[in-house]
């Protein structure tokens, strides 16, 4: 920790040193071996000013003394000694009584250090000291650069003057580990300390082995940063793919991994012609043993296949595998018609819009049209929705299968055209000369969708197939296809199987506050990711669906004030479900939610209010919540305060809260992002992964 000790020593020396009057400074709960250190730092030098009579005092708080003695590390406890031998520990426990230490007439200079902050009980008393945090140290010592840092650890191994880009570039990674709260300033001194330059030649080598050794920050091999492939792109722009990629979220999604697979074959196709690094290569000894690692990982999330490719340079894995495109000789994809889009709406329907305004604004630049200009009017259709439901009639000639298509997609779209209508107002151009783009959505079946077709299929996957048209001013128009893939596991299925199993349990009782009760709860907690939860959710709702009223269970106070509130709050409840079941599930979040919202908060509010006498807090905790069925069989189970597993669904009115907040913020910012990248001189900003940060935030 030398680096941060000789920063903080050199701030205090030059606002104190050859200075008259009284300087105060007060340093957080740094660990003992820096605080050991400065102390001894800051004593020899105000013992070597000459012709300037300057007294130091140095303290550090009892309660952080006695943690190191109390529960500290060997470490610890010997710096302890050594700061009680030199007469710095505040062992009365009146360190703030320093604050009031005088300037005696003998004396040029006082300099009062304290350090503990965090263990000093009367913290108000010390506003007139100046605090030495780390976020004061970034701005105010380090200037928001570690580039005194590096030098220092540089200046006896490599030549600085020929190397003063690549130290620039050190110092860019500390800064950007720390800007993205992957270390602080104590980790980075300590890192630099840790690194060992003997031997180095030039600043180049520092840089690869910095790059070749950032596993302290839970980040990979990165010596590609150190290439010319990556142009100007520092390891800012690889640090959340690399987190992404190493905590698997990356790859939770079944069409990302798909997408992952697709990429390594066909770098595996063209291996051979690459010249690749040994260095890239880490702990592998062959190209091809690389991939099976990255493929094994991807397809089995392999904790032994994570640990060895950390030692591979992520760049080259991020950049020329899992991004892989072919060179312009090599023959690329064959074009389809239709484009298969995974998710859920309205993003799914948002994100085919972004791709097609993309491809509209590419078409119109060859053309060297402005499509910001030229842009005026956007369209969603859909075509055919290609189902999987059987109604088990022989003799109707589809139809009955037809009605169990039509009424699931009202139930899982109902309203959606309503909200894109209601949120898609594109405004282009400047104050004086604004416009808005004109938009329709035909997604839902009703009268005035009427191409919208269907047709059952018992093999293939079933898929929702719609269009985007983009229209120009001058008759110019783009127009994709895209297939919304709806397998027998989609989450569109299974919120509808769980609305319509809850709206039968309501239809077949009185005024229930639900808690419900499934099997296979312990599978469903070990599912690796999305794919499998909802499928052991499907299958566990086909098992066993029970829907307990925790308004009847035993010993319930029926003159219990809150009780005639959860009544209340069920009634809406209901109100809710039935517009679902009438009219789909975003018209229900657009028009039943907010009654349901009012009657969930007022029950809320008055149990807080009443929770000194109601005993119904239990019960409101555990209300549209799943359980495992194995609880009905413990006796006194709904009064227990606490749940040891549970899983929370559209169900709950605080999940169907975050889904209305997360539909605003989607719509919201394709509405700021789509005039934005229309009027941007490249298509950089029409990039889909762009779209995909505005997924991952929503």
């Amino acid at each position: 920790m030398k680096y941060m000790a000789n920063t903080i020593k050199n701030f205090i020396l030059a606002e104190a040193k050859n200075k008259t009057g009284t300087f105060k400074f007060i340093l957080p709960s740094y660990p003992s071996g820096l605080l050991l250190t400065l102390g001894k730092r800051l004593a020899e030098e105000f013992s070597r000013v000459v012709g300037h009579r300057v007294r130091f005092i140095y303290g550090v708080a009892y309660r952080l003394g006695k943690e190191w003695h109390d529960h500290g590390t060997s470490n610890d406890r010997t710096n302890f000694k050594s700061i009680c031998q030199s007469g710095w520990y505040n062992s009365d426990n009146n360190l703030t009584n320093l604050r009031n230490e005088l300037r005696k007439p003998d004396e040029d200079c006082l300099v009062i250090v304290l350090a503990g902050y965090d263990h000093i009980d009367d913290q108000g008393s010390l506003l007139d000291f100046f605090h030495l945090d780390q976020q004061t140290i970034w701005n105010l010592c380090l200037k928001k650069s570690f580039k005194s840092w590096v030098l220092a650890s540089l200046q006896t191994e490599v030549d600085q003057v020929d190397g003063t880009s690549e130290i620039d570039k050190i110092a860019e990674v500390f800064s950007s580990l720390y800007e993205y709260g992957l270390t602080d300033l104590l980790g980075v001194s300590i890192h630099l300390e840790s690194l060992d330059f003997t031997g180095m030649m030039s600043s180049d080598d520092a840089y690869l082995h910095l790059l070749s050794n950032l596993i302290n920050f839970k980040l990979p091999c990165m010596i590609g940063l150190a290439g010319s492939r990556v142009g100007r792109k520092g390891i800012g722009s690889y640090i959340a793919p690399a987190l992404e990629f190493f905590n698997y979220s990356r790859f939770l999604e079944q069409g990302k991994r798909k997408t992952a697979l697709k990429k390594i074959e066909q770098f595996r196709a063209i291996i051979d012609s690459e010249q690749i690094d040994s260095r890239v290569l880490g702990d592998f000894k062959s190209p091809t043993a690389l991939l099976d690692t990255l493929k094994d990982y991807i397809e089995n999330r392999s904790p032994n296949a994570c640990e060895i490719l950390k030692t591979a340079d992520f760049i080259f894995i991020h950049n020329r595998i899992l991004n892989y495109k072919p060179r312009k000789n090599e023959p690329g994809p064959v074009s389809k018609k239709a484009s298969k889009i995974y998710g859920l709406p309205p993003q799914v329907f948002l994100r085919a819009m972004w791709i097609t305004l993309g491809e509209f604004k590419k078409n119109l630049r060859e053309r060297s049209v402005l499509a910001g200009e030229n842009l005026s009017k956007i369209t969603l259709q859909s075509t055919l929705f290609r189902h999987d439901f059987d109604a088990g009639e022989e003799n109707d000639n589809g139809e009955g299968d037809q009605v169990l298509a039509r009424n699931f997609l009202n139930q899982v779209l109902g309203g959606i055209d309503e909200l894109l209508k209601n949120q898609i107002h594109l405004e282009l151009g400047a104050d004086k000369n604004k416009r808005t783009v004109a938009f329709d959505s035909y997604i839902c079946p009703g009268e005035e969708n009427s191409l919208l077709q269907y047709s059952k299929t018992k093999i293939a996957e079933p898929t929702f197939r719609f269009e985007v048209k983009v229209s120009g001013q001058d008759g110019y128009s783009t127009k994709r296809e895209f297939l919304w893939a709806l397998p027998q596991n989609h989450q569109s299925r299974l919120l509808k199987n769980l609305f319509n199993l809850t709206y039968q349990g309501y239809v077949n009782n009185k005024n229930v506050l639900p808690v419900f009760a499934i099997p296979y709860m312990s599978e469903v907690f070990k599912a690796r990711d999305e794919d499998e939860l909802s499928r052991l959710l499907h299958t566990a709702l086909k098992k066993d669906f029970t829907m307990v009223d925790l308004l009847e269970v035993p010993d319930i106070d029926s003159g219990d004030r809150v009780k005639n509130l959860l009544i209340e709050l069920s009634v809406c409840y209901q109100m809710f479900l039935q517009q679902f079941e009438q009219s789909g599930f975003f018209c229900a979040l657009e028009h039943g939610y907010e009654s349901l919202r009012r009657a969930f908060e007022i029950a809320y509010i008055g149990y807080l209010e009443d929770s000194g006498i109601s005993a119904l807090g239990p019960l409101l905790m555990k209300a549209f919540m799943i359980v495992a069925n194995e609880k009905q069989s413990f006796p006194g189970w709904v009064w227990q305060d606490f749940l040891s597993a549970a899983v929370v669904t559209p169900l709950h009115p605080a999940v169907l809260e975050m889904l209305r907040h997360q539909h605003i913020y989607l719509c919201e910012s394709f509405r700021n992002y789509v005039p934005k990248a229309l009027e941007d001189a490249t298509e950089k900003l029409f990039a889909i992964r762009r779209w995909d940060q505005v997924e991952d935030l929503a």
